[in-house]
């Protein structure tokens, strides 16, 4: 009886020791973005105020002030596989983020393109692959130059913990701390923690012209 009790504990023991090791790999593999990314958000606000840029056919600049107009906004996220070299693609990813404002049924407003290389646990900025940044006019709204990113872009870690973290503000070009001050309950569900840093849009908008087009995504 002891030795099957004996055998039994070393068998449970294991088996534990297993499952552990399982699930600390399943995590980790789980707990890493996707080299493909690929995701997209619209918003619509209605009775707004905006001001339109924009080249008309007579080549001249414009610009209308408008009045109780729909506002669109798309924010498209694409992961290109492709900008990370093999050797570094088990740690880094791509990701282009392209930001589009329009007012429905007249034109498009502003867009922005960011391309950021992110760690693809932390979510911190690497800048291993040819990172860039909107530089765009009315003439050539797709236009981008290199950027040098720093601190988070996309996401927190996926084990955020309640402390400050460097987020990217496109604006004043640098990280600015988004400082942890509260957990609290939604709609009885679990707690979730609340930041707040002094933070504008993360990247530089253009003007553009009816019909845009960013940089070409590579695969």
């Amino acid at each position: 009886m002891r030795r099957f009790l004996g055998g039994l504990a070393v068998f449970l023991g294991v088996a534990l020791l297993v499952l552990g090791l399982t699930a600390g790999s399943l995590y980790d593999g789980l707990a890493r973005v996707k080299l493909d990314q690929h995701s997209t958000v619209i918003s619509e606000g209605t009775g707004m105020e905006a001001l339109r840029a924009y080249r008309g056919t007579d080549g001249a600049s414009h610009y209308d002030r408008l009045t109780d107009a729909t506002i669109r906004n798309t924010r498209e996220i694409r992961g290109i596989p492709g900008q990370v070299p093999d050797d570094k693609r088990a740690k880094n990813a791509f990701w282009q983020i392209g930001v589009k404002s329009e007012a429905v049924g007249v034109g498009d407003l502003t867009m922005s393109i960011d391309g950021v290389s992110l760690d693809r646990v932390t979510g911190m900025s690497t800048n291993c692959c040819g990172d860039y940044r909107s530089a765009g006019t009315l003439d050539d709204p797709g236009k981008t130059e290199s950027q040098q990113h720093e601190g988070l872009f996309f996401k927190f870690p996926f084990d955020a913990q309640k402390t400050s973290y460097p987020f990217w503000d496109g604006d004043l070009g640098k990280a600015v701390d988004a400082t942890y001050q509260r957990t609290q309950t939604v709609q009885a569900s679990a707690p979730t923690s609340t930041s707040s840093a002094s933070r504008r849009p993360r990247s530089a908008s253009a003007p553009c012209p009816p019909t845009s087009s960013g940089r070409p995504a590579r695969t």
